[in-house]
């Protein structure tokens, strides 16, 4: 299997974005938080109808990778905050394409994306060393820590940024 070429999401693909990406997250978190935290935040954050939303959500942008047989391998997902600035929300590929260079491909489109806005930020939950060695491979630097993950109060994320190039 790979992929056969990296798109904008479309609604009709909420299904399977939602499946990929609950998957990939708690392949990702379950051994960071542990299975009884983890499924509810997948559950929350992940649902084919909250996907259906920010696939027509203006300030979101969600970029897909499809395999050659069409499911979704991969997402990234960025949008803008009330200021402006520019947020990866998500970026993860199906745990069969961990280290196979999707995910790489899914963040320069992400670059790509953005380019003109002066810099992108991202935050994750602390433990995750696979997601900061990555992210610094692609130019981002930790700028804070937090005690909380978005609306997961206890949960201590790491905030990293990068200036992105201006054309």
């Amino acid at each position: 299997m790979s992929v056969s070429h990296i798109r904008d999401m479309r609604s009709e693909d909420a299904e399977a974005v939602s499946s990929m990406l609950s998957t990939s997250w708690l392949s990702t978190y379950k051994p960071v938080l542990g299975e009884a935290q983890a499924e509810p935040i997948a559950r929350a954050m992940f649902s084919a109808e909250k996907q259906a939303e920010q696939a027509i959500d203006e300030d979101i942008t969600t970029i897909v990778a499809e395999c050659d047989e069409g499911s979704i391998c991969g997402v990234a997902m960025t949008s803008l905050d009330e200021k402006g600035k520019a947020w990866i929300d998500q970026i993860h590929v199906a745990p069969k394409f961990f280290g196979t260079g999707l995910a790489d491909d899914l963040m320069r489109a992400v670059f790509v994306k953005h380019i003109g806005l002066p810099s992108i930020s991202l935050s994750f939950i602390r433990g995750n060393g696979r997601a900061q060695k990555f992210y610094e491979r692609h130019g981002f630097s930790v700028v804070s820590e937090m005690p909380d993950w978005g609306f997961m109060k206890g949960i201590p994320s790491i905030v990293m940024t990068k200036i992105l190039q201006r054309s």
